[in-house]
């Protein structure tokens, strides 16, 4: 799913808001925000803004709320006497929700959605029965989290989640997905660093090359 929208997007949640848009491609991991500075000066102003960015706030037309966080430069183009454009990349995007500062962005937990871990994790949710026929039925089993390790401090357990199943029948194609995610809970809050910090304990267990989003939960600070 790509998303490639419009808004008004303020830095730090510092200074007036500026146009700009964002584009993201779920599938490759792209978080990509263009951002335009209005400038009347000839010589471009490089440090306009900053090449290292904390958060961004974004307000869509709709009123919908975003943050981009860990934002760094990927370019700048200038139209002399008009406007500078900012190009950045984010690590993180966490929808419906602005921020005051960047002290205010905590978590209790955090889910990172794994892929390619599934033989890592030994087990599925789906099972089959045949009858005497040689017809199946497919179930979709829960399962429940199995803990990988817990101390005084944080806890980490290993979460197989699913696709939704479709109730029409009368489609050509099914697909279901095995979602495996980590789960990283924090005995106070901490900032995202702490549960990325963590998530590398478990990257030593897999052997597997994979990939990861991130998938947040707040505190209720």
């Amino acid at each position: 799913m790509d998303w490639n929208i419009d808004g008004y997007w303020k830095i730090n949640n510092e200074g007036d808001e500026h146009v700009g848009r964002l584009y993201v491609n779920q599938e490759k991991g792209i978080i990509y925000l263009t951002i335009n500075f209005a400038s009347e000066r000839l010589i471009a102003g490089i440090l306009d803004l900053p090449l290292d960015i904390g958060f961004i706030n974004g307000r869509m037309s709709s009123g919908a709320k975003l943050t981009l966080l860990n934002c760094k430069r990927h370019g700048m183009n200038t139209v002399l006497g008009s406007r500078n454009e900012f190009s950045y990349t984010a690590q993180f995007l966490m929808n419906g929700c602005n921020f005051d500062k960047f002290e205010d962005i905590v978590f209790s937990q955090v889910y990172f959605q794994l892929s390619n871990t599934v033989k890592w994790g030994g087990i599925s949710k789906f099972d089959f029965d045949f009858d005497d026929k040689s017809e199946f039925e497919m179930k979709s089993n829960f399962v429940d989290p199995i803990n990988i390790y817990a101390n005084g401090e944080f806890e980490i357990s290993y979460v197989l989640g699913s696709s939704e199943f479709s109730t029409d029948t009368l489609i050509e194609k099914f697909e279901y997905e095995l979602r495996p995610q980590i789960c990283i809970k924090s005995k106070i809050d901490q900032n995202i660093n702490f549960f990325l910090n963590k998530l590398e304990l478990v990257k030593k267990l897999i052997v597997r090359p994979f990939g990861c989003m991130l998938k947040p939960a707040f505190s209720k600070r």
